[in-house]
């Protein structure tokens, strides 16, 4: 029987999803908030077209962005609902996949702002590789430990 202690101080999956959901969220709206809004536009004689075309620079690293987000959380959530449990470990893995995560709303302005520039490419791509490689990390660990799975092979 555990005490109340042991109870109240235990890591939960829905305070983890919680705060991943929230991170996602934040995010997310960070990302959107970096499109600039060009002054001076006359939609009346431009209209809408002419307005997407002032910021074309912006919206394929914000539209690639959002999608690799989204898809992100997608593949996050399958990991989190396939978990039986939590423990510190699970929770650092995820704290450390929020870090690069963090990071995309920074890495898709540079990149927007420096679009032909190799160098941005590829620091682009080194923060997705890591939310990716991060999200692999948290997988096998929680598969390995966190699951039904993992107590009927330890036992």
């Amino acid at each position: 029987m555990t005490s109340n202690v042991e109870r109240r101080s235990r890591l939960t999956l829905g305070r983890l999803n919680g705060l991943s959901d929230g991170v996602f969220a934040i995010v997310i709206t960070i990302l959107v908030l970096g499109l600039d809004v060009p002054r001076g536009h006359d939609f009346t004689q431009e209209g809408v077209i002419g307005f997407l075309a002032k910021i074309e620079y912006q919206l394929l690293p914000y539209c690639v962005s959002f999608t690799l987000i989204a898809s992100y959380w997608v593949l996050h959530h399958v990991i989190l609902n396939y978990m039986d449990r939590c423990n510190r470990t699970f929770v650092w893995l995820n704290l450390a996949f929020m870090l690069p995560l963090s990071l995309s709303p920074w890495v898709t302005g540079i990149r927007s702002e420096y679009p032909s520039n190799r160098n941005v490419a590829v620091l682009f791509g080194m923060v997705q590789l890591a939310i990716y490689l991060m999200l692999l990390v948290i997988w096998h660990y929680g598969l390995k430990s966190l699951t039904r799975r993992s107590e009927e092979h330890t036992s």
